[in-house]
């Protein structure tokens, strides 16, 4: 922390750092543990103040669960323009594929990706294919949270009409009515 580095927070789903946690912190290390940070130049109470002032940094929230990418892309798009130190070949790149995954529209004949999208893993899962699959082939990827298709099924077959591509995402549990 002391070091200048550039530490962006971002907090999943409303996790976050508490007074509770900081006060937490010397009981998670072993005597053996803060002897071998103390021989390094370390205190306990380094790493404590170091939390405490994380305490008042700004965050990033991300909420993981549901089909929103658009909420996924924005907490993306701020967490890059807080990075300081990237190079700027890096930071382009991460640009032009976060504008390219944004601006897709969603025309007829599109690839439908169908998955878990209510539970965080496999919901990142299904955006982190979206995204590989938007950047190989550009073409559209529409991610369809089933629980909100089932809803309208009418719409659904109606928009699934000349699909390129469904492509279903079997992850635990997908099959299960929630």
């Amino acid at each position: 922390w002391d070091s200048g580095t550039n530490l962006v927070l971002v907090s999943c789903d409303g996790n976050r750092i508490t007074q509770g946690l900081i006060e937490a912190v010397p009981e998670l290390w072993s005597e053996q543990q803060k002897a071998t940070l103390f021989s390094t130049g370390v205190h306990i109470d380094m790493i404590v103040d170091a939390y405490k002032d994380l305490l008042f940094a700004p965050v990033i929230s991300l909420l993981r669960n549901g089909a929103r990418s658009d909420a996924h892309h924005e907490a993306v798009k701020e967490v890059i323009s807080q990075c300081r130190g990237l190079s700027r070949q890096v930071l382009s790149r991460l640009k032009l594929q976060l504008q390219r995954s944004a601006s897709f529209s969603t025309p007829q004949h599109a690839i439908y990706l169908i998955g878990d999208v209510q539970s965080p893993e496999p919901g990142c899962c299904c955006r982190v294919i979206q995204t590989m699959l938007q950047a190989a082939l550009q073409e559209v990827v529409n991610v369809i949270n089933p629980v909100q298709a089932v809803l309208d099924l009418a719409t659904l077959a109606t928009s699934w009409e000349g699909a390129k591509v469904i492509l279903v995402v079997l992850t635990n549990g997908v099959l299960q009515d929630p």
